[in-house]
């Protein structure tokens, strides 16, 4: 089947890679434009890009800066592409009707959530934030609405007691390349008998962008959501928090069933197992910290070489 690719992020890679493997006939790739990033600010391509450039040697990627403009007219027009599906995911932008409606059977996106829910652009990180223990990948239609289009199949998949959000993004991105190649099968083999599912809309909740605010941990919380935050912010962010004058992030924590009188956000060092905090109810147990232009470490490495009490 001749497939276009939207897709930028590294939730995306597994899926590219499974229809290039699968020998399905990728004739375009359409991703974000190279950006400026990390610590020196360099040009970096996105992740769909530098898959592309090994699996399709042959083909170079389309990296508009808006898909509504004079250049994507023309490239989106031209005689020669004309797909017989389109396949987003992750892709980071909108696509006009005007372009999904161009293949010949259908386009379809990959959302890294059981859709009604948590539609938007960081389902994975908001699902293990609020303490969700079950989340999935879905499969539907594109719309011109963001992530409201009719499903077409999902995948349930249960979220590890201590799983950050890094680590379920890459299981979820694996999940989603089997449901995409078994969604392009269904569509392949007998289009007109797929059964659409409407989304019931009072279901759905959005998960938007992570803010800088939201970084911020509130130990008056219990210890359990204070946990779950730390996880969700893992790896991209961090929960900031700062103890005994130390501005530090945390990447990995668990909640613990014990206590301790004394105030909110009452610290505890153990040199075995890391740095303990009196929250509104119970105890975060925190694991792995990052002090401002240091490497992330253990919390027990970092006591080493810190008096917090």
């Amino acid at each position: 089947m001749k497939i276009a690719f939207f897709g930028t992020a590294d939730f995306a890679v597994p899926g590219l890679t499974a229809l290039v493997e699968a020998g399905h006939d990728i004739t375009a790739v359409v991703t974000q434009p190279d950006r400026k990033g990390g610590r020196g600010m360099r040009m970096r391509q996105s992740p769909v890009k530098e898959c592309a450039a090994e699996l399709l040697p042959g083909l170079a990627p389309f990296q508009p800066d808006s898909l509504k403009n004079a250049e994507s007219e023309v490239y989106f027009s031209r005689p020669n592409f004309a797909p017989d599906l389109m396949v987003v995911i992750a892709y980071g932008k909108l696509l006009p009707k005007k372009i999904f409606s161009a293949p010949k059977f259908t386009a379809i996106n990959i959302h890294g959530s059981l859709l009604p829910e948590y539609r938007g652009a960081a389902p994975v990180q908001r699902a293990v934030m609020d303490g969700k223990r079950v989340t999935g990948v879905t499969s539907m239609f594109l719309d011109e609405k963001l992530d409201a289009g009719d499903i077409i199949m999902s995948r349930n998949c249960v979220i590890g007691v201590d799983e950050t959000a890094g680590e379920l993004y890459s299981r979820l991105a694996g999940i989603g390349a089997q449901l995409l190649l078994d969604t392009v099968n269904e569509i392949e083999e007998n289009f007109a008998a797929i059964k659409r599912k409407p989304q019931i809309e009072r279901l759905a909740t959005y998960a938007p962008p992570i803010q800088k605010q939201e970084r911020e941990l509130d130990f008056s919380q219990s210890a359990e959501a204070v946990a779950a935050k730390i996880r969700g912010l893992s790896p991209d962010y961090g929960g900031v928090f700062t103890i005994a004058g130390f501005e530090l992030k945390a990447y990995r924590a668990s909640a613990v069933d014990a206590d301790f009188p004394a105030p909110v956000g009452t610290p505890a060092a153990d040199p075995e197992s890391g740095i303990y905090i009196k929250c509104g109810s119970g105890i975060v147990n925190i694991t792995e910290v990052q002090e401002p232009g240091k490497k992330r470490v253990s919390a027990v490495e970092f006591l080493r070489g810190h008096r917090l009490i």
